[in-house]
């Protein structure tokens, strides 16, 4: 679970499983992802990373830009 975002915030985070499984990412309470709805998972595959960077006190992009 990501923190609460606050503008200008990064946070990494990778998905270094072997066995090839999805990483659920969740934004703090109330917060949003990328273009999903507010408090829903972003699905990371396996063997993937990505730099979250909080836009402002409510919404997360990734860089690269994950499919959401």
């Amino acid at each position: 679970k990501l923190p609460a975002a606050v503008a200008g915030k990064t946070i990494i985070v990778k998905n270094s499983d072997a066995a090839n499984a999805v990483l659920k990412v969740y934004p703090a309470t109330g917060d949003a992802i990328n273009a999903l709805s507010a408090n829903a998972a972003l699905s990371m595959a396996a063997k993937t990373s990505a730099m979250f960077v909080a836009l402002d006190s409510t919404t997360w992009y990734t860089t690269p830009l994950l499919p959401s």
